[in-house]
């Protein structure tokens, strides 16, 4: 893998990661929305971050693969 392919694969891991979150929370909201028209709901749509696996691990990788690759461009 040159660096090039790791910039690239790390950056789409760190955008999949970022629509996989912004998915969750705008999914949470309409199901908050929906129940504030049944009458009954919290005060606040539930966002809890650390509850999605997916959204961690895609960050993690494209972050690791973002340091490597910028680590391997270094002369």
């Amino acid at each position: 893998m040159n660096k090039n392919t790791g910039f690239i694969l790390g950056s789409l891991f760190v955008l999949t990661g970022g629509v996989i979150y912004t998915i969750e929370r705008l999914s949470s909201n309409i199901y908050w929305l929906g129940q504030i028209n049944s009458g009954a709901y919290p005060p606040t749509p539930e966002n809890s971050v650390p509850d999605n696996f997916f959204t961690w691990s895609f960050l993690l990788i494209g972050i690791v693969l973002l340091i490597y690759s910028y680590m391997k461009a270094k002369p």
